[in-house]
């Protein structure tokens, strides 16, 4: 199944946004063939980037406040081993 990337024009129209798309488009479909397919918009690209960047800004900036695991503490980090029961 193919990918295919449409732009729509003030028009109503729908045009080929790829080479990849047009060359589909021209290859394999014929004149007032049908296509049938689920349609949805695409991310915006800039607003994406940007906020990633803000996240990792504030990864950057961010300082942890508990410290290290004291002693006491370590028996939650560590993993319980599993009980098994036994038929006898």
């Amino acid at each position: 199944m193919a990918q295919l990337q449409l732009i729509k024009q003030s028009s109503g129209i729908l045009i080929p946004a790829t080479p990849e798309t047009s060359d589909f488009l021209h290859s394999k479909c014929k004149l007032g063939a049908v296509l049938e397919g689920e349609f949805r918009r695409v991310r915006n690209a800039a607003l994406h980037r940007k906020y990633f960047s803000l996240l990792n800004l504030g990864f950057e900036y961010w300082e942890p406040a508990g410290g290290a695991i004291t002693p006491s503490e370590k028996h939650i980090v560590r993993p319980v081993r599993p009980i098994t029961w036994r038929n006898e």
